[in-house]
């Protein structure tokens, strides 16, 4: 699954079928080699839990231990906290981190082998197609965000025994998307947007009716054959995780844990990726979330205490209306192009 760091966005015109990424996985000459001391200053333990509430506490905890286990790493000054700056659920760094010790050590370390993907999907549905008579034949196969959000709801019915467990504690318990606001929020949104914005109401409508056939369709067509039982909420649900939070391009698209975290902020970087040549493991990182220039990591800066980690959501050619059905809004830097953004 090499070479999902690229945010996805879906294009209302054909929901859930195409999917541009919000991390764009970023290859870059050299190979970057995490070394045990890096990991290690990186997951060491830190005694501040101050303005930190215990049970978010707790899942933060479970999830770095979680990707240090498996070879990954998280800053150990760095939090997830319900109020970030930003307004909503985010990371912060509870200390100073100069821009020297940004530099050398990346924020946040993450093996790809911990991705949810859309092969980890296929590996769950493929082997059902035979319990269903002809399906194989009359049936095509489910657009890869579909599949994908199948997998992320059994998961969750699943609980503890699923191996995601701690980057599914981690998840929001709403929909972020556009097309999950209720009427009154929608307009209020709409109306702050100002001229242009007007008739996003009618896609807004389009996009939440798929949205909703669409999981209706993969419960009816797997639910009986799965290792847990689906309601068409778990998959509504979990098709907004997918939609608003995943990486990669349809069909080859990921969760990536931790990372999809971050919140979104004009300017930030992009998540990277390298490969570890001692051992062919495929990582993402992020190196700072002050970073202007998103083609490289090389401008990192110091962090102050409570500051938020930031990442870039967007991508080349977004279309703002797309991207606002995703994310339930629209990007400062988009803003500029939502009049007469969209072809027909």
């Amino acid at each position: 699954m090499r070479g999902i760091v690229t945010r996805a966005a879906f294009p209302c015109a054909e929901a859930l079928c195409a999917h541009p990424s919000r991390i764009n996985y970023v290859r870059k000459p050299e190979r970057l080699q995490p070394s045990a001391a890096i990991r290690e200053a990186l997951c060491e333990a830190v005694q501040d839990t101050a303005d930190v509430e215990i049970p978010l506490l707790a899942v933060d905890a479970s999830l770095r231990s979680w990707i240090q286990i498996h070879g990954g790493a998280v800053g150990k000054t760095l939090r997830l906290v319900d109020n970030a700056p930003c307004g909503c659920r985010g990371i912060i760094t509870t200390a100073s981190l100069p821009s020297e010790l940004v530099q050398a050590v990346p924020l946040i370390l993450v093996p790809e082998s911990l991705y949810m993907t859309t092969d980890n999907a296929r590996k769950l549905l493929q082997p059902l197609e035979s319990k269903r008579f002809g399906l194989s034949f009359w049936h095509k196969e489910l657009p890869g965000a579909v599949q994908l959000a199948v997998l992320l709801a059994m998961e969750r019915r699943r609980g503890e025994d699923s191996f995601w467990a701690p980057y599914i504690r981690s998840l929001p318990s709403d929909v972020p998307c556009a097309w999950a606001l209720c009427d009154d929020d929608l307009q209020k949104m709409l109306a702050a947007l100002g001229p242009g914005a007007e008739d996003w109401s009618h896609a807004v409508a389009a996009a939440r009716s798929s949205v909703h056939q669409r999981a209706e369709h993969a419960v009816k067509r797997y639910g009986k054959h799965l290792l847990a039982e689906l309601s068409v909420e778990d998959v509504v649900w979990a098709l907004g995780q997918v939609l608003s939070r995943s990486f990669g391009n349809d069909p080859d698209i990921a969760l990536a844990p931790f990372i999809d975290l971050c919140n979104h902020r004009h300017g930030a970087p992009r998540p990277g990726g390298f490969v570890d040549e001692r051992d062919g493991v495929s990582y993402a990182f992020i190196a700072s979330s002050s970073n202007n220039n998103n083609s490289s990591c090389e401008r990192v800066h110091a962090l102050a205490a409570g500051e938020e980690v930031y990442i870039s959501y967007v991508m080349a050619k977004a279309d703002p209306l797309t991207t606002f059905l995703n994310l339930g809004f629209v990007p400062p830097e988009l803003l500029p192009l939502r009049l007469g953004c969209r072809e027909g």
